[in-house]
């Protein structure tokens, strides 16, 4: 897998301060590592919709420094989706799994042409195998008379 920063990820929110919800971490939160919530702001502490991550105690974060820090580190991780900015970390996550149905159902339409292909094989050498036993009796019958 390759090397990702989660700051770049689709799936990264921040926990509002004042009602708990996860948010979605937009630029200045992943940039200065803090949010506005009611007009307040607030050091972000970040979650990931995926739970691939854990940034050291999530919204206990005590500076915005650490906070941005802590999503700038380099994972391997498997859940990674391209983050883009007018998305939330939920149509992140719906557009992934979109997608993945979207690959198995072409993945399952491959496997059923290649089994049709199969069978189409199959019966053209049950032909081919029936005519040569044919081919061979006529010959062995005119070989006896």
């Amino acid at each position: 897998m390759e090397m990702r920063k989660c700051r770049d990820c689709g799936l990264l929110s921040v926990r509002d301060m004042l009602t708990s919800e996860p948010r979605s971490a937009d630029e200045r939160a992943r940039n200065d590592g803090v949010y506005a919530s009611q007009g307040k702001k607030f050091v972000a502490g970040f979650l990931c919709r995926a739970n691939a991550s854990n940034f050291s105690g999530d919204s206990s974060m005590k500076s915005s420094v650490a906070a941005v820090e802590s999503i700038n580190v380099s994972i391997d991780c498997g859940e990674f989706v391209e983050w883009y900015p007018a998305k939330t970390p939920r149509e992140h996550e719906e557009m992934t799994i979109i997608e993945r149905v979207r690959a198995e159902n072409d993945a399952a339409r491959q496997e059923s042409r290649d089994r049709e292909r199969w069978n189409a094989i199959r019966s053209w050498v049950s032909i081919l195998i029936a005519i040569a036993a044919l081919a061979a009796s006529v010959l062995i019958k005119s070989a006896g008379n």
